[in-house]
């Protein structure tokens, strides 16, 4: 980190952060916010709340938000409460700028009763990802529970779980065919 490597940096400041020694993480990960690294504005933020500043991280957030950051977009979305304007408007940005963080957005919506649009944000947050299956597990969950009845069934979606997720392999194999 001494030699200005910003990736020894962040790992230095998670470091910091997860061990809660949030004034080494923060003396890291302010300058790098200062500088514009998205990635630091994020966890900066996490620090900030943790030192009881909440407000402050809000304000990070949405200056690194509205810069382009997807991570603090979702984590705005997730700060306000699930069925408010506000989260569905930050989980919608963040959506937007990167497919992976669909997933809070297609939760917001399960909660409003949208569930086709809660499976669309899901399933696109699944094909956007090569390991994480929250996501597609979302998306068959909103399908069989929700949609089964009047939706073609999703055989890209099956087929994608049938390879990712092991512990269901079989189900989500017979359901791929």
């Amino acid at each position: 980190c001494i030699n200005g490597d910003f990736d020894a940096c962040l790992i230095q400041g998670r470091i910091h952060t997860k061990s809660k020694d949030y004034k080494k993480a923060a003396e890291i990960l302010s300058p790098m916010h200062e500088d514009g690294n998205q990635d630091a504005c994020a966890l900066y933020g996490k620090v900030l709340k943790e030192n009881n500043k909440p407000q402050r991280a809000i304000k990070l957030y949405k200056q690194a938000c509205d810069k382009g950051s997807a991570r603090c977009c979702e984590l705005l979305g997730d700060y306000y409460e699930t069925r408010s304007e506000q989260a569905y408007f930050y989980a919608n940005k963040a959506c937007k700028i990167d497919k992976q963080r669909c997933l809070l957005l297609g939760g917001i919506l399960c909660f409003e009763d949208k569930f086709v649009q809660s499976f669309k944000a899901a399933e696109k947050s699944c094909y956007s990802q090569k390991y994480y299956i929250s996501s597609c597990l979302m998306a068959a969950m909103a399908y069989e529970n929700k949609l089964k009845n009047f939706m073609k069934k999703p055989k890209k979606l099956y087929s994608t779980l049938c390879e990712r997720a092991p512990h269901r392999k079989e189900d989500f194999c017979v359901e791929a065919r």
